[in-house]
């Protein structure tokens, strides 16, 4: 088996990306390897990010930093017609972190990554899901199952507040309780 030093050993003037580190064989100045980054990476050579191809050596500092796609969870808050039946959907979206794959020995070397592993989302806590409808003006009825449920990803929509219907009311009256005098003057 291979071990790094056995897989840095390349022809001077090339470049090669072996376990996530750049390797760089030098050679007459004019013929050190050229770099440029590709779809996913970025690539910082002496500090200052690269859209072109850069002629590197060993002197100088080479980043390489892999893309990475954070996770979202987003909240949608949907409210009946009658105002009284609050629906929380909690929509989550996998991120992504790519990752470096090698890439041989060779003189014009353009770093990209096509692989990588997704993130999962973070569950949303209750609080969280509390406050975004204490915000929403959700106050009144609200489910606290419903909430513990979504917060454990168990479900990712539920109705999670329900307000009292209006009763019909009786007409207003007014009843004197007392005799009407009659004032001559």
């Amino acid at each position: 088996m291979m071990n790094l030093t056995d897989k840095t050993n390349i022809p001077p003037g090339t470049a090669a990306l072996i376990e996530g580190r750049l390797i760089i064989a030098d050679a007459e100045e004019w013929q050190n390897p050229l770099i440029s980054a590709g779809k996913n990476v970025t690539v910082k050579v002496d500090g200052k990010e690269i859209s072109d191809e850069v002629r590197v050596s060993k002197e100088n500092l080479v980043e390489i930093i892999p893309k990475k796609v954070s996770p979202e969870v987003k909240f949608l808050l949907k409210v009946s017609n009658d105002r009284l039946k609050a629906t929380l959907v909690v929509q989550r979206k996998n991120g992504k972190q790519f990752i470096l794959e090698d890439i041989p020995a060779a003189k014009e070397l353009h770093i990209e990554t096509k692989k990588y592993k997704e993130i999962e989302p973070p569950s949303p806590s209750k609080e969280e899901l509390l406050d975004f409808l204490k915000n929403e003006g959700v106050v009144y009825g609200v489910h606290e199952e419903a909430l513990d449920n979504l917060a454990e990803n168990l479900i990712s929509e539920a109705v999670v507040a329900t307000g009292t219907p209006p009763e019909k009311g009786v007409d207003a009256r007014i009843e004197l309780l007392f005799k009407k005098k009659t004032i001559r003057k």
